[in-house]
């Protein structure tokens, strides 16, 4: 018998992704592979159609639903499974892997007429709940990278044929895939990765798995590249026999039951728990979902069994809140590697849109919409209670660890949080820029296209080409700036008279208060005012320590008041405890997200500001104010303020480019302040979204 070799080809495409961008997919990848099947109709292969693809051939793709449904039919392909939205399936509620995985089973079923009976393993993310999720979800087989097989067997064992997971007496049917050519393919040769499967064949490898990504073949050359390699595994000479997937299971080999610990391909960078650990914004959008989860969990059970008065939901709002809850699970969000991940900001306000949207649809559906909420609790599990207010205008989330700022600010009319920005964080491949310092690349001397006359970028010499290339990397230096600590809005530095906003935007100046940030603040209430408002008083002591003084005890009390219309007002009070006189300067800093891109219109007391920093003065009753598309922020304050701006941009990876993403902007009032000993201060702050 010929030896046997499982093909599986992985189709999915990103969050999100523009219907432009889904034309191109079509065209230059997905067609053209669908097409290198039919050409070859001795060749076997699993194909997996994540969630995206599967909706879009519904929607926008009949002719590709047709073709598919044939090479089904004749036996050439099996579907296999995956999570809908394709989840890191360890990193959600196991009641939403599974019903991801349920939902995409329940989609293929509907659009192709059969229903896949293994799953695709999303990212290559291994976990020891891994079986049970899979199992618990009807499905009989999955796939694992061969280095975490290897791993567990003995060493020098073959991981050839197909292993068995078990969790909590739930088995499933494991593939290991071979590694080096999911790395190798479309650069190494098709002579080269036909003789490797031909000689671990002669090796007694009598089954062997290869799972290839799709995207990987995105051009011509790679798409003759898996032409001929799949032209080439349908001959008889090599003698390989291609098998689909499930007939592979029953045939065997049957190697021994095994246990994997926790692990993910190499290429992907960083695990998505480090991801959590190191980006604050990833673990707030991962602890959000989770919240958003269990309100869905809990509507579950409403239309199940009804509430105590025998209300009993509408089950169609379950299956629309599980829908938009499913879509935010999506995993690049939270993570960063190659590609941008967390450091996306459409990414993320699609991540929020989504998880705002599950929770407003679960709420009404509960008949919980219109309350007016206080609650305390560990939004982010950093062992400290946070305090949420909520009405039905306004979702704010307190941060009592850091200075008591806020981490949420979201808008359940439009789905938005305001105050979704990044920390700009140092990564390894900023290295690439160091060393590069203002206009060292620009001289008098260098070529433009505009004075050459080349329209075309095609038509630059390498001179020219050297020269955008430097002044790029110029502009992303610029750019790059790194945060102390993490954005937080709302939250208040005390300066010295030297800082500047240029020295905010860098990240280089230093507060001189102490303790306002390193010590959890003292929650002194949090109450209801009527149905109206929620409040929430919360205090902070600190020293202010300057050279060849004692320092200056100071508390700091703050309160928030959230209304029913889409408002916020925020009370500071500083107060002198100290026996000496204290002079200095109060910045508070509010990180806003109107847009998901830098396109918001700025204007101070009227006036439009067009510059990325800028410094001016607003005046009592005066606005700022930001005007994105569907969204106008206005803020005021009591006392006349400075004001300070700055776009906050980051510098990340995306494949194998650097490139700048506008993450927000920073609006920061300064006020002077003059204390005598136990005198206080207050500055009052007003926030409103027009809608």
């Amino acid at each position: 018998m010929a030896d046997r070799v499982v093909v599986i080809l992985h189709l999915g495409m990103a969050p999100g992704t523009q219907p432009s961008d889904a034309d191109f997919w079509w065209r230059e990848c997905f067609q053209p592979l669908i097409g290198a099947a039919h050409h070859t109709p001795n060749v076997r292969m699993g194909l997996v159609l994540a969630g995206e693809i599967v909706e879009e051939f519904e929607q926008r793709r009949p002719e590709g639903i047709e073709w598919l449904r044939g090479l089904v039919d004749k036996g050439q392909v099996e579907l296999v499974g995956t999570a809908l939205h394709e989840p890191v399936l360890s990193a959600v509620p196991e009641r939403d892997a599974i019903g991801q995985i349920h939902a995409h089973a329940t989609l293929v079923k509907r659009v192709f007429g059969v229903r896949p009976t293994g799953c695709w393993l999303p990212h290559g993310v291994w976990d020891p709940c891994v079986p049970r999720i899979i199992a618990q979800a009807g499905m009989a087989y999955t796939f694992v990278e061969d280095r975490l097989v290897a791993s567990v067997v003995p060493e020098g064992e073959s991981t050839s044929g197909v292993y068995r997971a078990e969790r909590e007496g739930n088995v499933v049917a494991v593939f290991a895939t071979d590694s080096r050519v999911r790395e190798a393919a479309p650069e190494a040769s098709v002579r080269q990765v036909l003789g490797h499967l031909e000689r671990n064949a002669k090796r007694g490898n009598s089954l062997q798995v290869v799972a290839l990504q799709a995207n990987r073949f995105s051009n011509k050359r790679d798409q003759s590249w898996l032409a001929t390699w799949l032209h080439g595994l349908g001959q008889v000479e090599t003698g390989l026999r291609t098998q689909l997937p499930s007939d592979a299971v029953r045939e065997g080999p049957t190697r021994r039951r095994i246990y994997l610990t926790s692990g993910a391909p190499r290429d992907q960078q960083v695990p998505w728990e480090r991801c959590l650990l190191r980006y604050e914004e990833s673990n707030r959008l991962h602890k959000r979902m989770v919240r958003v989860s269990q309100l869905v969990e809990r509507l579950g059970s409403m239309v199940k069994d009804g509430d105590a008065g025998g209300y009993r939901p509408d089950p169609s709002q379950l299956v629309q809140a599980n829908r938009y809850l499913y879509r935010a699970q999506a995993a690049p969000v939270f993570m960063h590697g190659p590609h941008p991940g967390i450091y996306d900001p459409r990414l993320r306000q699609l991540a929020w849109r989504d998880l705002l949207r599950a929770e407003r649809v679960a709420m009404d559906a509960m008949r919980i919409d219109e309350r007016v909420i206080v609650e305390t609790t560990d939004v982010d599990c950093d062992g400290h209670d946070d305090i949420v207010l909520r009405t039905p205008g306004v979702v704010a989330v307190v941060d009592r660890v850091h200075s008591a700022g806020l981490i949420e600010l979201s808008i359940p009319a439009i789905a938005r949080n305001l105050v979704d920005t990044l920390t700009r964080k140092e990564e390894p491949y900023h290295a690439q820029l160091g060393g590069i310092e203002g206009d060292d690349f620009v001289t008098e001397d260098a070529p433009t296209r505009a004075a050459d006359g080349l329209d075309d970028e095609a038509t630059l010499g390498s001179v020219d080409k050297k020269w955008l290339e430097a002044v790029e990397m110029r502009e992303l230096t610029r750019a790059l700036a790194f945060d102390k600590q993490p954005r937080v809005s709302f939250v208040e530095h005390l300066i010295g008279p030297d800082v500047t906003v240029h020295d905010l935007q860098r990240g280089t100046f230093k507060p001189l208060a102490k303790g306002l940030r390193e010590v959890p603040w003292t929650l002194v209430s949090a109450e209801r005012h009527g149905e109206d408002s929620v409040r929430a008083l919360l205090y902070g002591d600190g020293t202010i320590e300057e050279p060849g003084t004692e320092g200056h005890e100071i508390r700091v009390h703050k309160r928030y008041t959230v209304y029913r219309e889409p408002m916020i007002d925020v009370r500071i009070e500083v107060l002198n405890r100290s026996h000496a006189p204290l002079r200095t300067r109060l910045a508070l800093e509010l990180d806003l997200a109107p847009a998901g891109s830098g396109d918001a219109l700025f204007l101070v007391a009227g006036k439009e500001r067009r510059s990325a920093t800028l410094v001016g003065d607003l005046g009592e009753r005066e606005a700022v104010s930001l005007e994105a598309h569907d969204l106008a922020l206005h803020l005021t304050c009591k006392r006349a303020a400075r004001v300070w701006h700055y776009p906050i941009e980051t510098v990340h990876q995306d494949g194998a480019r650097l490139v700048k993403g506008h993450q927000g902007v920073c609006v920061v009032l300064v006020w002077p302040i003059e204390l005598f000993a136990e005198e206080k201060i207050r500055f009052e702050v007003r926030l409103a979204a027009e809608v």
